[in-house]
Protein backbone atom coordinates (compact mmCIF):
# COMPACT_ATOMS: atom_id res chain seq x y z
CA UNK A 1 0.00 0.00 0.00
CA UNK A 2 1.03 3.37 -0.67
CA UNK A 3 3.00 5.19 2.52
CA UNK A 4 1.80 8.16 4.19
CA UNK A 5 3.45 11.45 2.29
CA UNK A 6 3.86 9.51 -0.74
CA UNK A 7 3.06 11.89 -3.24
CA UNK A 8 5.29 14.31 -2.03
CA UNK A 9 8.64 11.67 -2.08
CA UNK A 10 7.57 10.81 -5.95
CA UNK A 11 7.32 14.59 -6.62
CA UNK A 12 11.01 15.04 -4.72
CA UNK A 13 12.23 11.83 -7.03
CA UNK A 14 10.72 13.95 -9.81
CA UNK A 15 12.99 17.35 -8.78
CA UNK A 16 16.46 15.70 -7.93
CA UNK A 17 16.96 13.34 -10.14
CA UNK A 18 15.72 15.96 -13.15
CA UNK A 19 12.83 16.45 -15.38
CA UNK A 20 12.36 14.52 -18.71
CA UNK A 21 12.82 16.45 -22.59
CA UNK A 22 9.51 15.97 -23.80
CA UNK A 23 7.51 15.61 -20.73
CA UNK A 24 4.75 17.68 -20.11
CA UNK A 25 4.98 17.09 -16.30
CA UNK A 26 8.32 17.33 -14.11
CA UNK A 27 9.00 13.54 -13.84
CA UNK A 28 12.62 11.80 -14.61
CA UNK A 29 12.58 8.98 -16.58
CA UNK A 30 12.78 6.47 -14.01
CA UNK A 31 9.45 8.04 -12.53
CA UNK A 32 8.05 7.97 -15.84
CA UNK A 33 9.31 4.06 -16.59
CA UNK A 34 7.59 3.04 -13.01
CA UNK A 35 4.35 4.70 -13.86
CA UNK A 36 4.31 2.95 -17.76
CA UNK A 37 4.12 -0.55 -15.51
CA UNK A 38 0.83 0.66 -14.74
CA UNK A 39 -0.40 2.13 -17.82
CA UNK A 40 0.55 -1.85 -19.23
CA UNK A 41 -1.31 -3.05 -17.04
CA UNK A 42 -4.44 -1.02 -17.61
CA UNK A 43 -4.23 -1.52 -21.35
CA UNK A 44 -4.09 -5.15 -21.29
CA UNK A 45 -7.07 -5.17 -19.08
CA UNK A 46 -8.83 -2.86 -21.84
CA UNK A 47 -7.84 -5.27 -24.63
CA UNK A 48 -9.22 -8.32 -22.33
CA UNK A 49 -12.28 -6.72 -22.31
CA UNK A 50 -13.05 -6.46 -25.53
CA UNK A 51 -13.12 -10.10 -25.85
CA UNK A 52 -15.95 -10.20 -23.91
CA UNK A 53 -19.25 -11.63 -25.59
CA UNK A 54 -21.68 -9.39 -26.10
CA UNK A 55 -24.38 -11.56 -24.32
CA UNK A 56 -22.45 -10.75 -21.55
CA UNK A 57 -21.77 -7.17 -22.42
CA UNK A 58 -25.02 -5.91 -20.56
CA UNK A 59 -24.46 -7.82 -17.13
CA UNK A 60 -21.72 -5.65 -15.33
CA UNK A 61 -20.07 -2.13 -15.50
CA UNK A 62 -19.80 -0.16 -18.98
CA UNK A 63 -16.62 1.14 -17.01
CA UNK A 64 -15.49 -1.76 -15.13
CA UNK A 65 -11.99 -2.08 -17.70
CA UNK A 66 -11.00 1.21 -16.56
CA UNK A 67 -8.48 1.79 -14.34
CA UNK A 68 -5.94 4.23 -13.20
CA UNK A 69 -3.17 4.27 -15.20
CA UNK A 70 -1.14 7.29 -13.74
CA UNK A 71 -1.56 6.80 -10.16
CA UNK A 72 -0.70 9.98 -9.02
CA UNK A 73 -1.82 11.19 -4.88
CA UNK A 74 -1.50 14.01 -2.51
CA UNK A 75 -0.25 16.49 -3.25
CA UNK A 76 0.07 16.41 -6.54
CA UNK A 77 -3.55 15.31 -6.90
CA UNK A 78 -6.09 16.24 -4.34
CA UNK A 79 -7.76 14.24 -1.59
CA UNK A 80 -11.00 14.93 -2.68
CA UNK A 81 -13.36 12.63 -4.30
CA UNK A 82 -14.11 13.60 -8.30
CA UNK A 83 -17.30 16.02 -8.30
CA UNK A 84 -19.35 18.22 -10.52
CA UNK A 85 -17.65 20.88 -9.03
CA UNK A 86 -13.92 20.03 -8.21
CA UNK A 87 -13.25 17.14 -11.46
CA UNK A 88 -10.26 16.13 -9.31
CA UNK A 89 -7.74 18.01 -11.44
CA UNK A 90 -4.19 17.36 -10.80
CA UNK A 91 -2.74 20.46 -8.71
CA UNK A 92 -1.91 23.90 -10.47
CA UNK A 93 1.95 23.95 -8.55
CA UNK A 94 2.68 20.86 -10.75
CA UNK A 95 0.93 21.78 -13.66
CA UNK A 96 2.82 25.35 -13.75
CA UNK A 97 6.08 23.20 -13.05
CA UNK A 98 5.59 21.05 -15.97
CA UNK A 99 5.57 22.48 -19.83
CA UNK A 100 3.71 25.51 -19.26
CA UNK A 101 2.16 27.30 -22.27
CA UNK A 102 2.30 30.80 -20.80
CA UNK A 103 5.36 31.16 -19.35
CA UNK A 104 4.66 29.58 -16.21
CA UNK A 105 2.19 32.26 -15.11
CA UNK A 106 -0.83 30.89 -15.41
CA UNK A 107 -2.71 28.02 -16.47
CA UNK A 108 -5.35 27.85 -19.14
CA UNK A 109 -8.86 26.20 -18.89
CA UNK A 110 -11.40 25.49 -21.44
CA UNK A 111 -15.02 24.75 -19.54
CA UNK A 112 -17.47 22.99 -22.44
CA UNK A 113 -20.74 22.83 -20.75
CA UNK A 114 -21.84 25.52 -18.44
CA UNK A 115 -25.49 25.40 -17.53
CA UNK A 116 -26.45 25.97 -14.36
CA UNK A 117 -23.05 24.69 -12.12
CA UNK A 118 -19.79 27.00 -13.00
CA UNK A 119 -18.00 25.89 -9.80
CA UNK A 120 -15.56 24.31 -11.55
CA UNK A 121 -14.66 27.26 -13.82
CA UNK A 122 -15.00 29.58 -10.71
CA UNK A 123 -12.65 27.80 -8.55
CA UNK A 124 -9.75 27.63 -11.72
CA UNK A 125 -10.09 31.16 -11.98
CA UNK A 126 -10.72 32.68 -8.80
CA UNK A 127 -8.66 30.62 -6.83
CA UNK A 128 -6.14 28.84 -9.15
CA UNK A 129 -5.50 31.58 -10.58
CA UNK A 130 -5.99 30.43 -14.02
CA UNK A 131 -7.19 32.00 -17.25
CA UNK A 132 -10.26 30.33 -17.71
CA UNK A 133 -13.01 30.39 -21.15
CA UNK A 134 -16.62 28.71 -20.39
CA UNK A 135 -18.82 27.90 -23.36
CA UNK A 136 -22.43 27.13 -23.61
CA UNK A 137 -24.93 27.90 -26.12
CA UNK A 138 -28.14 26.74 -24.15
CA UNK A 139 -27.96 29.61 -21.54
CA UNK A 140 -27.45 33.65 -21.84
CA UNK A 141 -24.58 36.02 -20.20
CA UNK A 142 -27.77 36.90 -18.07
CA UNK A 143 -27.13 33.30 -16.02
CA UNK A 144 -26.41 33.33 -12.79
CA UNK A 145 -24.14 30.50 -13.53
CA UNK A 146 -21.90 32.78 -15.33
CA UNK A 147 -23.36 36.44 -15.06
CA UNK A 148 -20.78 38.36 -12.90
CA UNK A 149 -18.06 35.61 -12.76
CA UNK A 150 -13.94 35.98 -12.54
CA UNK A 151 -13.74 34.03 -16.41
CA UNK A 152 -14.57 34.70 -19.48
CA UNK A 153 -18.36 33.30 -20.95
CA UNK A 154 -18.90 32.37 -24.50
CA UNK A 155 -22.20 31.81 -26.05
CA UNK A 156 -21.37 29.16 -28.73
CA UNK A 157 -21.03 25.71 -27.95
CA UNK A 158 -18.10 23.24 -29.42
CA UNK A 159 -18.79 20.71 -31.24
CA UNK A 160 -20.39 19.59 -34.58
CA UNK A 161 -23.78 21.35 -35.19
CA UNK A 162 -25.44 18.15 -37.14
CA UNK A 163 -25.03 16.11 -34.36
CA UNK A 164 -26.35 18.86 -31.92
CA UNK A 165 -29.60 19.31 -33.91
CA UNK A 166 -30.49 16.28 -34.71
CA UNK A 167 -30.64 15.69 -30.79
CA UNK A 168 -33.41 17.78 -30.64
CA UNK A 169 -32.88 18.86 -27.46
CA UNK A 170 -35.09 21.15 -24.86
CA UNK A 171 -34.31 23.01 -21.66
CA UNK A 172 -35.84 22.27 -18.93
CA UNK A 173 -37.87 24.72 -16.87
CA UNK A 174 -35.15 24.98 -13.79
CA UNK A 175 -32.39 25.83 -16.77
CA UNK A 176 -34.79 28.29 -18.35
CA UNK A 177 -35.26 30.11 -15.02
CA UNK A 178 -31.45 30.65 -14.66
CA UNK A 179 -31.15 32.22 -17.64
CA UNK A 180 -31.12 29.58 -20.52
CA UNK A 181 -32.72 29.63 -24.19
CA UNK A 182 -36.29 28.77 -23.97
CA UNK A 183 -34.93 25.75 -26.65
CA UNK A 184 -31.11 24.69 -27.64
CA UNK A 185 -31.58 24.81 -31.14
CA UNK A 186 -27.28 24.38 -30.84
CA UNK A 187 -27.24 27.11 -34.32
CA UNK A 188 -24.07 28.34 -32.73
CA UNK A 189 -21.47 26.19 -33.04
CA UNK A 190 -17.73 26.46 -33.27
CA UNK A 191 -15.06 23.65 -33.10
CA UNK A 192 -12.50 23.36 -30.56
CA UNK A 193 -9.68 23.81 -33.19
CA UNK A 194 -11.94 27.07 -34.55
CA UNK A 195 -12.22 28.32 -31.09
CA UNK A 196 -8.22 28.02 -30.39
CA UNK A 197 -7.75 30.06 -33.10
CA UNK A 198 -10.65 32.70 -32.96
CA UNK A 199 -9.57 33.12 -29.41
CA UNK A 200 -5.36 32.89 -30.53
CA UNK A 201 -4.90 30.38 -28.28
CA UNK A 202 -2.37 27.90 -29.27
CA UNK A 203 -2.64 25.24 -26.34
CA UNK A 204 -5.24 24.60 -23.82
CA UNK A 205 -3.49 23.19 -20.29
CA UNK A 206 -7.10 21.70 -18.45
CA UNK A 207 -10.24 20.77 -20.61
CA UNK A 208 -13.29 19.85 -18.92
CA UNK A 209 -16.50 19.11 -20.58
CA UNK A 210 -19.88 17.66 -19.39
CA UNK A 211 -21.96 17.89 -22.26
CA UNK A 212 -24.59 15.22 -21.28
CA UNK A 213 -23.72 13.03 -24.24
CA UNK A 214 -22.44 15.30 -27.05
CA UNK A 215 -19.09 14.26 -25.82
CA UNK A 216 -18.75 10.86 -28.25
CA UNK A 217 -19.08 12.92 -30.91
CA UNK A 218 -16.98 15.53 -29.27
CA UNK A 219 -14.19 12.56 -29.50
CA UNK A 220 -14.87 10.97 -32.37
CA UNK A 221 -14.87 13.89 -35.01
CA UNK A 222 -12.24 16.58 -32.94
CA UNK A 223 -10.48 15.26 -29.87
CA UNK A 224 -9.12 12.09 -31.69
CA UNK A 225 -7.88 14.32 -34.38
CA UNK A 226 -6.01 17.24 -32.90
CA UNK A 227 -2.42 17.29 -33.86
CA UNK A 228 0.24 16.88 -30.74
CA UNK A 229 0.55 20.52 -30.18
CA UNK A 230 -3.31 21.41 -29.52
CA UNK A 231 -3.96 18.73 -27.12
CA UNK A 232 -4.50 19.59 -23.69
CA UNK A 233 -2.55 18.58 -20.83
CA UNK A 234 -5.09 17.16 -18.75
CA UNK A 235 -9.26 16.51 -19.86
CA UNK A 236 -11.54 15.77 -16.62
CA UNK A 237 -14.95 15.10 -18.19
CA UNK A 238 -18.11 12.89 -17.92
CA UNK A 239 -18.67 9.75 -19.93
CA UNK A 240 -22.12 8.82 -20.50
CA UNK A 241 -22.90 5.22 -22.00
CA UNK A 242 -26.28 3.46 -23.39
CA UNK A 243 -28.91 3.78 -20.17
CA UNK A 244 -27.85 6.69 -18.41
CA UNK A 245 -30.96 8.57 -17.60
CA UNK A 246 -33.48 10.04 -20.37
CA UNK A 247 -34.30 12.86 -17.96
CA UNK A 248 -30.24 14.20 -18.12
CA UNK A 249 -28.82 12.57 -21.41
CA UNK A 250 -30.77 11.90 -24.68
CA UNK A 251 -31.29 8.21 -25.02
CA UNK A 252 -30.89 8.48 -29.00
CA UNK A 253 -26.90 10.08 -28.15
CA UNK A 254 -25.84 7.34 -25.96
CA UNK A 255 -27.68 4.06 -27.53
CA UNK A 256 -25.22 2.91 -29.44
CA UNK A 257 -22.17 3.31 -26.62
CA UNK A 258 -21.97 0.18 -24.21
CA UNK A 259 -18.59 -1.09 -22.55
CA UNK A 260 -16.44 -1.99 -25.64
CA UNK A 261 -16.97 1.21 -27.06
CA UNK A 262 -15.82 2.40 -23.69
CA UNK A 263 -12.23 0.19 -23.67
CA UNK A 264 -11.94 0.92 -27.60
CA UNK A 265 -12.32 4.62 -26.48
CA UNK A 266 -9.54 4.55 -23.73
CA UNK A 267 -7.29 2.58 -25.21
CA UNK A 268 -7.41 5.30 -28.38
CA UNK A 269 -6.65 7.88 -25.64
CA UNK A 270 -3.78 5.90 -24.76
CA UNK A 271 -2.32 5.64 -27.68
CA UNK A 272 -2.64 9.25 -27.74
CA UNK A 273 -0.07 9.46 -24.56
CA UNK A 274 -2.78 9.92 -21.61
CA UNK A 275 -3.03 8.15 -19.04
CA UNK A 276 -6.23 8.09 -16.44
CA UNK A 277 -5.48 9.53 -13.25
CA UNK A 278 -9.00 9.63 -11.57
CA UNK A 279 -12.30 7.89 -12.19
CA UNK A 280 -15.69 7.94 -10.57
CA UNK A 281 -18.19 6.26 -11.67
CA UNK A 282 -21.65 8.17 -10.52
CA UNK A 283 -23.21 7.64 -7.92
CA UNK A 284 -27.12 8.26 -8.70
CA UNK A 285 -26.49 6.52 -12.22
CA UNK A 286 -23.99 3.74 -13.16
CA UNK A 287 -24.21 4.73 -16.65
CA UNK A 288 -22.24 8.11 -16.57
CA UNK A 289 -18.87 8.26 -14.85
CA UNK A 290 -16.17 11.18 -14.04
CA UNK A 291 -12.34 10.62 -15.74
CA UNK A 292 -9.22 12.66 -15.46
CA UNK A 293 -6.67 11.99 -17.95
CA UNK A 294 -2.99 13.61 -18.16
CA UNK A 295 -0.90 13.42 -21.56
CA UNK A 296 2.26 11.74 -21.16
CA UNK A 297 4.14 12.50 -24.29
CA UNK A 298 7.65 11.54 -24.23
CA UNK A 299 6.60 7.56 -24.09
CA UNK A 300 8.28 5.00 -26.13
CA UNK A 301 6.60 4.46 -29.49
CA UNK A 302 5.88 0.72 -30.16
CA UNK A 303 4.71 -1.14 -33.74
CA UNK A 304 1.12 -0.04 -33.76
CA UNK A 305 -0.94 -3.57 -34.62
CA UNK A 306 -4.67 -3.13 -35.36
CA UNK A 307 -7.27 -3.45 -32.65
CA UNK A 308 -8.15 -7.24 -33.90
CA UNK A 309 -4.43 -7.86 -33.77
CA UNK A 310 -4.16 -6.55 -30.25
CA UNK A 311 -6.66 -8.62 -28.82
CA UNK A 312 -5.84 -12.23 -30.24
CA UNK A 313 -2.27 -11.30 -29.09
CA UNK A 314 -3.12 -10.15 -25.38
CA UNK A 315 -5.18 -13.64 -24.84
CA UNK A 316 -2.39 -15.51 -25.87
CA UNK A 317 -0.85 -13.65 -22.81
CA UNK A 318 -0.87 -15.16 -19.23
CA UNK A 319 -3.69 -14.18 -17.30
CA UNK A 320 -2.72 -10.35 -15.59
CA UNK A 321 -0.41 -10.68 -12.60
CA UNK A 322 -1.27 -9.04 -9.23
CA UNK A 323 -1.33 -5.12 -8.43
CA UNK A 324 2.11 -4.08 -8.90
CA UNK A 325 3.83 -2.24 -5.05
CA UNK A 326 6.33 0.55 -5.83
CA UNK A 327 6.54 1.04 -1.85
CA UNK A 328 9.34 3.72 -2.19
CA UNK A 329 7.68 6.34 -4.66
CA UNK A 330 4.14 5.62 -3.09
CA UNK A 331 2.71 3.94 -5.99
CA UNK A 332 0.37 1.24 -6.04
CA UNK A 333 -1.40 -0.23 -9.29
Amino acid sequence: MPVRGCGLVVLLLATFVGKEAGSPLPFSAPVLRGFEGCAVRARRRLLRGLAVAPTEEMKTSNFRDVVVALPLVAPMLPTMHGTEDDKRTISHELLVAGESRLGGSKCLVYGIGIASNSAFEEAKAAHAGCEVHAFDCTITAEAKSVKNKHFVFHDWCIGESETSKAANISVSEKHKAQGGRKTATYDNMKSLRDTMLLLNHTAVDILKFDIEGFEWALFKKEFLKLPLELRPLQVSFELHTRGAREKWVPAQLVKPYKHSQVNRLFLALMNFGYRVISREVNAHDPFCAEFVIVRMDNLPQRRRLSLKEEVAAELQLPALPPPIDYPLVGLAC
